[in-house]
């Protein structure tokens, strides 16, 4: 999983390839389109006019991103009635926007312990995750360019080594409870339907 963020899947939206996620864009659709930032529920995004706006931004670079949200009305009305209609004319735009999301965000889970009883803090994820980048020796710059994906898996690593959390890797021992009950009850399934 943490190679994904270093190697990630290719998603189109109407013909147009959408970047990885990087904590420049997370910014950028945090100013202007908020239902989209990654860490908000689906049913936030449901029916948001935003989606061309984001669009707009996950499609190049962040910094591009933010030179085409800043130029004159009629470049950028020009630019959005293009991309609306691109989206607009692709079926699947609603699923891909979803898929990418969660590609985003995929890292392993956590599961507390010994500091259960922490609150949370008044710092918005992103602003967090920035402070992270930092904390690991990035400068401003760097951490705006780093993988959203990435940045995660950093901060998760760091919340570990503090021990705020514990990571449950693909294949640890919660894994392998939930498949083998998975196999357990595919097994009973199968002897109640023998004849």
């Amino acid at each position: 999983m943490y190679a994904e963020g270093y190697f990630p899947d290719a998603y189109r939206i109407g013909g147009m390839r959408m970047q990885p996620m990087t904590m420049g864009h997370v910014l950028l659709i945090e100013r202007v389109a908020p239902p989209f930032a990654p860490w908000r529920s689906t049913e936030e995004r449901i029916g948001s006019g935003s989606i061309m706006l984001f669009v707009a931004i996950v499609t190049r670079a962040w910094r591009d991103a933010a030179a085409v949200l800043e130029r004159p009305s009629w470049v950028w009305q020009w630019k959005a009635a293009r991309i609306t209609r691109r989206v607009n004319g692709d079926p699947r735009a609603v699923a891909t926007v979803e898929a990418y999301l969660k590609a985003q965000v995929n890292v392993p889970e956590a599961i507390r312990w010994q500091r259960d009883d922490m609150t949370t803090t008044g710092a918005e994820m992103s602003h967090a995750l920035m402070v992270t980048m930092m904390q690991l020796g990035a400068t401003r710059e760097a951490a705006l360019d780093t993988p959203l994906r990435l940045a995660l898996w950093d901060q998760m690593f760091l919340q570990e080594q503090n021990g705020a959390v514990s990571l449950e890797s693909e294949g640890g021992a919660k894994s392998e409870a939930r498949k083998k009950a998975i196999e357990d009850l595919e097994r009973r399934l199968a002897c109640q339907t023998k004849p």
